[in-house]
């Protein structure tokens, strides 16, 4: 179920789509645009950040010791 990504974090697909990339184990993640967006209309253009830690599955798994990697994204 999670393969399509663990392809875009391996970059082996939407590689023409992704924005940044940070390949840190811990702290990194991939960022690009959601899959709805078609291109044309920058006002509505959503990114989503797909983080590099497969051992977080949703938002309900992180802890405080998650918040290098959440200043991270935020800081890029």
């Amino acid at each position: 179920v999670l393969q399509w990504i663990y392809n875009i974090l391996d970059g082996v697909s939407e590689v023409d789509r992704v924005i940044l990339r940070d390949a840190d184990p811990e702290t990194g993640f991939v960022l690009l645009p959601d899959l709805k967006w078609t291109g044309e209309q920058l006002s509505d253009l959503y990114c989503q950040a797909i983080v590099n830690r497969r051992d977080l599955a949703s938002i309900r798994d992180l802890t405080g010791d998650c918040l290098p990697l959440l200043r991270n994204i935020r800081d890029k």
